[in-house]
């Protein structure tokens, strides 16, 4: 819950810092080669993630202005220690944060 809420604050404000219009969209959709597994992106049309936080994709911090860039870190190893996984990009414009989180349909 914590990765969420972390994600989806920094998209709003990265967002809010964009020129208009400011968008956050987010999107679930079940897997269907691993149907015991659900995507979630959040997207927003501030600014691109950059260069650095890319080729990096949360496996080491990124420091900025903003803080130490440990946010992305604990994201990716929470999922990771469920199974899931953490990648990011720059999709049509837009930061894109994408969570593979793993849990069984009931």
């Amino acid at each position: 819950e914590q990765c969420f809420v972390s994600l989806f604050n920094n998209a709003l404000e990265t967002a809010a810092e964009g020129p208009p219009p400011r968008l956050i969209r987010l999107w679930a959709q079940c897997d269907a080669q691993a149907p015991d597994t659900v995507e979630l992106r959040i997207s927003n049309t501030g600014a691109p993630y950059p260069d650095e936080v890319l080729a990096k994709q949360g496996a080491d911090p990124v420091e900025s202005q903003r803080g130490m860039g440990l946010g992305l870190v604990l994201v990716r190893r929470t999922l990771e220690q469920v199974g899931g996984s953490l990648a990011l990009a720059n999709d049509q414009g837009q930061a894109t944060a994408i969570l593979r989180i793993p849990g069984a349909h009931r």
